[in-house]
């Protein structure tokens, strides 16, 4: 699954000012969406069918409606005879909320019926939150945003994941500190590797890529472990470093990168036959095992 990060914003009764939406408590915003009624446009019926939340995360799904043609023949002729029928599909778009951020992150998916897009979806959980979350008049918008990780977050991806490839530059006259850990078991490589990566390549090395063999993991590499102690060691630089670390989760391949990251991906495979219920709790256990 794709998800796209918007701030939720406020603008105030009377002023065109947009800010951040505050104090989102996460048990009164679950009460409140949990009970939200059906709400409708002009393209068809909407609502958030079911939601749940854990620690500081709301999670649900949006479910709409939408009017579709159905065409029969007539008898053995061509003669197409359309018929109209009002259909719910499996068209289920995932959300969560991270109530401490005030950012919702929204599924961005593909849809079957030509009805539905991605910014109708988006329009419509706008929609929702406005009429059962805003208050004393307030709009609340949601503001598209890149999705960044700080050098911690993407240490966790690294050590976590299943590292097919990372890349590092700019390393050049970067050197490790005394004590660096760099191999497990091995510690006792350390001491030597450090030393060799600050007398013999700190001065002549400006970039290192490093992909693994196929079915295997780079996480524990230790010449993988130099790029992301130096991008940690010299956090203030640590985009310009780390350029991006492509991982395998779920037979999916994806590349997470420090900053603009265009979607959040959560290696959770979505169909009609799944259960909300199990999707939720994966959704909700990748966040977690990610501290994202």
């Amino acid at each position: 699954m794709r998800f796209t990060k918007y701030q939720i914003n406020e603008i105030e009764f009377g002023d065109n000012t947009a800010k951040v939406l505050e104090k989102i408590k996460v048990e009164e915003t679950f009460h409140k969406l949990n009970k939200s009624g059906i709400e409708e446009d002009q393209i068809g019926r909407f609502a958030i069918a079911n939601c749940t939340y854990d620690g500081n995360i709301i999670i649900g799904k949006l479910s709409q409606s939408y009017n579709i043609d159905l065409i029969k023949f007539n008898g053995t002729s061509k003669e197409e005879i359309p018929i109209k029928e009002d259909s719910a599909n499996d068209n289920r778009t995932y959300f969560f909320i991270n109530c401490s951020k005030a950012q919702i992150y929204i599924q961005n998916r593909r849809y079957s019926p030509e009805e539905l897009n991605p910014n109708l979806a988006i329009k419509r959980i706008e929609t929702i939150l406005n009429k059962y979350i805003s208050k004393n008049y307030n709009e609340i918008v949601l503001q598209k945003a890149d999705v960044n990780y700080d050098i911690k977050e993407m240490e966790n991806y690294f050590r976590e994941s299943f590292v097919k490839s990372v890349e590092f530059h700019n390393v050049a006259d970067f050197k490790l500190e005394k004590g660096t850990k760099l191999h497990n078991p091995r510690e006792d490589l350390d001491n030597a590797a450090v030393e060799s990566w600050n007398q013999y390549s700190s001065g002549t090395v400006d970039n290192i890529k490093i992909t693994a063999k196929k079915d295997k993991s780079i996480a524990k590499n230790p010449i993988a472990n130099i790029g992301i102690k130096l991008a940690e060691q010299y956090s203030e630089d640590y985009d310009k470093i780390l350029k991006g670390i492509t991982v395998m989760e779920d037979g999916q391949d994806y590349t997470v990168k420090p900053k603009g990251n265009e979607y959040l991906v959560v290696p959770v495979n979505d169909n009609k036959n799944s259960n909300y219920t199990e999707i939720f709790k994966k959704i909700l256990n990748y966040i977690s095992k990610k501290k994202l």
